[in-house]
């Protein structure tokens, strides 16, 4: 397989991934954590986030039914892109060898 500077694709794919571990993390997830394991960084992202761009579904009070999607950030999406990560920096893009 072709080193990862030279497969473009593979390397939009994994800034992608590897950029949404933290935002889940410091953002998405931030309502979910128990207080004593939320940053300070994490307060100030969350609230620029809203100021910036008026998310209702980020904003106080989110919809009761919007938890669940963030449950399932929680539980699919970050390992789905620890996953990626993990492939994409090892070289394997999914495809099929012929």
């Amino acid at each position: 397989m072709a080193p990862l500077t030279t497969r473009k694709r593979d390397c939009a794919y994994l800034l992608f991934f590897a950029s949404h571990i933290p935002i889940i993390f410091l953002i998405d997830t931030a309502p979910l954590q128990p207080s004593w394991m939320r940053t300070e960084l994490s307060t100030q992202l969350r609230e620029y986030y809203v100021a910036t761009y008026r998310d209702k579904f980020f904003e106080d009070p989110a919809p009761v039914w919007f938890s669940a999607f963030i449950w399932m950030e929680l539980l699919y999406h970050v390992p789905a892109s620890l996953w990626a990560v993990w492939g994409l920096s090892r070289g394997e893009s999914g495809q099929t060898k012929h």
